[in-house]
């Protein structure tokens, strides 16, 4: 990712060597090692974490680009969109294919030997627009997910919900509607 041999020595630094004390009846402990990288709430915790995701992104726009995963195309533009990615939640996108569940079971499982993080597969859910079950539930299965439905919240708003039936009595939306009427 283009980051210098400094940078790269300091993080090392901060991962491998760090020491921490703690208060004890409001006095602090003598220092000790922290044996397994960060500690929760260090200020580069998500720096770091963003860093690794981004090796997924990588991973995805790689085999979009040599034909190996077809990303979401939308109407005749050049191009399609592989993910989406904000902080800790990321958004695969493409259509219904054996080749991209293949792809994405590869791809999950190169960034877990890459990163050494762990996917955890529990959490990851799978959704079809305009696919049948059987589909789903054959593909979750494959790739060892669960199968969601729509509508589904995405960093806090409702995906696939008719946004007229959620917001129609809401006061504010109201008033627009009559600021843009007048």
């Amino acid at each position: 990712m283009g980051f210098s041999l400094q940078w790269r020595k300091w993080m090392d630094e901060c991962l491998r060597f760090a020491t921490i004390s703690v208060l004890v009846n409001g006095s602090p402990t003598g220092k000790f090692r922290v044996e397994k990288g960060l500690r929760q709430e260090d200020p580069l915790s998500p720096f770091l974490f963003l860093i690794v995701v981004e090796g997924l992104g990588m991973l995805l726009n790689k085999a979009s680009e040599i034909g190996r995963f077809e990303g979401h195309s939308f109407g005749n533009q050049a191009g399609s969109l592989t993910h989406l990615q904000f902080a800790d939640c990321t958004l695969i996108l493409g259509p219904r294919s054996l080749e991209n569940v293949d792809s994405m079971k590869a791809i999950l499982h190169l960034f877990e030997l890459s990163s050494d993080r762990k996917v955890n597969f529990h959490k990851i859910r799978l959704f079809g627009i305009k696919t049948s079950d059987s589909w789903l539930e054959e593909a979750a299965k494959a790739l060892n997910f669960k199968v969601g439905s729509i509508p589904f919240i995405y960093l806090g708003l409702p995906v696939g919900a008719n946004l007229r039936s959620i917001f129609t009595w809401d006061p504010v939306i109201d008033k627009v509607k009559k600021i843009l009427t007048r």
